[in-house]
């Protein structure tokens, strides 16, 4: 019953499921693409989130020297690059 009930709040807090999807029981021990060790893990996360936000561009690093970095810095430097990424499309329309 513990199992069940961390098993729940882990995959709420997660985004994993819902709350009402986490009322099917199946749910707890079906396969969902976020669990996924591979495509749903942290270092896919960070490539995806690098080629999406140009952190190449923004601040010159390649992707194996923004993984070398400590992890306050590359959040801090990917945080910047999300927040200006709508600026740099604005300043783009502007000068059209």
């Amino acid at each position: 019953m513990a199992e069940m009930v961390t098993r729940k709040a882990y995959y709420e807090d997660h985004g994993i499921y819902t709350t009402s999807e986490l009322e099917d029981p199946l749910n707890l021990v079906r396969y969902h693409p976020k669990l996924d060790p591979v495509e749903g893990g942290a270092r896919r996360s960070w490539i995806r989130k690098y080629h999406l936000h140009n952190v190449k561009d923004a601040f010159g690093l390649s992707y194996n020297e923004f993984m070398e970095l400590p992890f306050s810095e590359a959040r801090f430097m990917m945080e910047i690059a999300e927040n200006t990424k709508p600026l740099a499309n604005i300043n783009k329309l502007l000068k059209e």
